[in-house]
């Protein structure tokens, strides 16, 4: 089947198995991001049901759509030549977003500090799409890069299932649905481990991705030099009037 070779070939290249393992592992996060945030919120702070709607759904449409956008902005504006500029993009979004996150879950006390540090996080967290996207259409072959997208998206969409999984078995482990106090520190400790693992992944992708850049490099260089030698693209010398002697040698002063 075409959906499983694409499954085995986007964990063939470091890059886009690195990269998908990072863009998981923000999806692992924002599962219990958008169904049990809004959970602690409601239970946390009851008298404010109208106030978090509405400022939930704003933050997540300005919020994340600057984000987004801005990410990918950013990677295009300073990426040129520095390859691993793509992947700074995704940590830094990762460990930025990351106290921010947390923030908003154990404070307890104050509704609109922890509605400005979930308008943080999602500022700050959310620019790893496009240069995600970016370093695996770059690394790989474009006949196939439709497929290991799909395969790239198919892992972030069964990982949100496993979450359900997760984090339902904790919830039930720490007894959170008799004691709501303790669904605020669950949600901290899932939060940090989503994103420092991202953060690692897109890491290691981007060290990947420089070498491989570094590669690139050299064969265009390689090519280049063998083209104006009278090479083909299979390495043969082509047909010349002029027979070939080899580099010239330097007259005798």
């Amino acid at each position: 089947m075409v959906l499983t070779q694409s499954l085995k070939d986007v964990m063939k290249s470091p890059i886009s198995r690195w990269t998908t393992i990072g863009a998981s592992s923000r999806y692992f996060g924002q599962f219990a991001s958008d169904y049990y945030v809004p959970l602690h919120f409601l239970m946390t702070y009851p008298t404010y049901k109208t106030e978090f709607a509405l400022a939930f759904s704003i933050i997540n449409m300005v919020c994340g759509f600057i984000s987004s956008l801005g990410g990918g902005m950013i990677a295009d504006r300073f990426g040129k030549g520095r390859p691993m500029c793509k992947a700074w993009v995704c940590v830094l979004g990762s460990m930025l977003a990351m106290p921010f996150f947390m923030a908003s879950v154990l404070i307890t006390d104050n509704f609109w500090l922890a509605i400005a540090c979930t308008a943080a996080r999602f500022l700050l967290g959310e620019p790893f799409r496009s240069p995600s996207v970016t370093m695996i259409q770059n690394s790989s072959n474009p006949e196939k890069f439709g497929n290991l997208v799909s395969a790239y998206q198919f892992y972030q969409k069964m990982t949100t299932v496993f979450a359900a999984f997760i984090i339902g078995g904790l919830f039930n482990y720490f007894g959170a649905t008799q004691y709501p106090q303790r669904v605020g520190p669950i949600l901290a400790g899932i939060g940090a481990f989503a994103y420092s693992c991202s953060a690692f992944a897109y890491f290691f992708a981007g060290k990947h991705y420089i070498a491989f850049e570094k590669k690139i490099k050299y064969r265009s260089i390689f090519s280049r030099n063998r083209k104006e030698r009278g090479y083909d693209s299979k390495g043969f010398k082509k047909y010349s009037k002029v027979p070939d002697y080899g580099d010239p040698i330097p007259k005798p002063s």
